[in-house]
């Protein structure tokens, strides 16, 4: 479970940097985090890949994120295979 939360996060954080990176072209990253409801210091973080952001970040903290920055989040669920 804990290697499926992992990948969900790095999920999230490698399309956040994606679409700081195409906001960065016509805002401060100040701007953004506002958009985004945090701090600036944790869109740094995030552009950055700062190991301890990523860690102690929970995933519906990404995804809130990720929605307030125009992107949609989402999560399928199926029965596996046998």
């Amino acid at each position: 479970m804990r290697d499926q939360v992992e990948t969900i996060k790095k999920q999230l954080m490698d399309a956040l940097r994606a679409e700081i990176a195409v906001l960065e072209k016509t805002m401060n990253q100040t701007e953004i985090a506002k958009k985004a409801g945090v701090y600036q210091q944790l869109i740094s973080s995030i552009k950055n890949m700062n190991e301890k952001s990523f860690k102690t970040l929970a995933v519906q903290k990404l995804i809130s994120m990720a929605n307030r920055l125009g992107l949609d989040v989402e999560l399928i669920i199926k029965k596996r295979s046998k």
